[in-house]
């Protein structure tokens, strides 16, 4: 059998006649917790009888627990219903500490506790609390998705998002949530849902994570990302006929692309294919891709091999020739750069200033960006993480589903 130790610092420690193991007072059914892990705040789901559900915090500034939070006189922020007193209940000591959030039974009937988002795949979601409901609101029986911010002292911006995530197109049909039961982290922080109504786990991740344009200095490749949201990435190397390679990165292996083609932009797809080295990647190589410009790819009908199911997906990528700081424009800051950096080898910090690909920083690589100087990139629509537009509302890409690889 194993052992354990109560803490001293326990409410009842040392108590003859209280269980000295109790720490929290005044929960009715704690249904699943989670310490955020930014900063060791404790976000407890506990279910309510017949009228309210909720969520509790205990605060990392007190470790020794013993907060009362209120059942079972009271029920979410209200007086019980099913314990209904004559006169006010007297205030005990210490004083009850309120949900930061409760919800009616229209709303959902069982909540089920989840996590505070520090992934880094959704970064309008940083931050932000996602939990659910097993049973949804009543009289029906099919769970949601809940998110709220929450700042230490009040929440706020409560959304269900369950419509976000719902249904998942897979190759068998569309995946649609049954009964959400809990929640789960991984060690990037990113977030997975578990479903004992229909027996899945889903991960809250899209299918395109990532892509970037490859080249090759010398006999090394080098990689400059071109971030799916937000500030695009711009490729500021050379290529002979307008060659340049965009890699797709799935979170999944993908089975399946029906086509690749660029939908902004000038160029063309010259060949594409799964990667055989690591078949979580796409790749299309382009040709006759012109400077100044932005170019976009389009990936139509992408299937992994969980039988997640994309019509499209795209990437986005500025080709600036010479733009060694990517800042949209080619001048003096640019030259100043490359020039730092000539006579040094060619690393993952400084491969930018390695223009011409031979695999050294020199003069020619000064005379390069030099030759470009003056040329811009056209300006984009503004663009930020997904969601970022509208605070008040978490809607399109900013979070989606997917069933994870078996």
């Amino acid at each position: 059998a194993g052992t354990y130790t109560i803490p001293a610092n326990n409410p009842f420690f040392g108590s003859a006649t209280l269980k000295q193991e109790i720490w929290l007072l005044g929960l009715r059914n704690p249904f699943r917790d989670s310490f955020d892990r930014s900063n060791g705040r404790m976000f407890i789901g506990d279910v309510g009888q017949d009228t309210r559900e909720e969520v509790d915090v205990q605060q990392p500034t007190n470790p020794g627990g013993g907060e009362n939070y209120g059942w079972r006189d009271r029920e979410g922020f209200i007086q019980n219903p099913a314990y209904p007193t004559s006169t006010p209940t007297p205030t005990p000591n210490p004083p009850r500490v309120d949900p930061i959030i409760d919800y009616p039974h229209t709303t959902g009937q069982t909540v089920i506790g989840g996590y505070v988002y520090r992934g880094q795949q959704f970064p309008a979601l940083q931050g932000v609390y996602v939990f659910g409901d097993y049973l949804g609101p009543e009289p029906g029986s099919i769970g949601k998705i809940f998110t709220l911010n929450y700042d230490g002292t009040t929440a706020s911006n409560f959304q269900d998002i369950t419509s976000q995530l719902f249904p998942i197109p897979t190759t068998g049909g569309n995946v649609n949530l049954a009964n959400v039961s809990s929640f789960g982290e991984d060690a990037a922080g990113e977030l997975y849902i578990t479903d004992i109504g229909n027996g899945n786990v889903y991960k809250i991740s899209p299918m395109l994570v990532s892509a970037a344009s490859r080249k090759t200095h010398g006999s090394t490749p080098f990689e400059i990302n071109l971030p799916l949201t937000g500030t695009r990435g711009i490729e500021c190397r050379g290529g002979a006929n307008g060659s340049y390679t965009m890699i797709f990165k799935f979170a999944v292996p993908v089975s399946s692309v029906s086509n690749a083609t660029v939908t902004t932009g000038v160029g063309s797809v010259s060949s594409r294919m799964i990667d055989s080295s690591n078949t979580r990647q796409y790749i299309v190589n382009l040709t006759g891709v012109t400077n100044a410009q932005n170019l976009t790819v389009t990936l139509s009908n992408v299937i992994d091999v969980a039988g997640n199911v994309s019509s499209a997906v795209s990437a986005t990528m500025g080709v600036l020739q010479g733009d060694t700081n990517a800042d949209g424009f080619v001048d003096s800051a640019d030259i100043s750069q490359t020039k730092s950096e000539s006579g040094n080898a060619v690393t993952p910090l400084n491969f930018r200033e390695d223009l011409n690909l031979d695999g050294f920083i020199d003069s020619g690589d000064i005379s390069f960006v030099k030759a470009m100087s003056g040329t811009s990139l056209p300006p984009t629509a503004p663009s930020g993480p997904p969601g970022a537009s509208s605070p008040e509302k978490r809607k399109g890409n900013q979070v989606s589903a997917r069933k994870p690889e078996s």
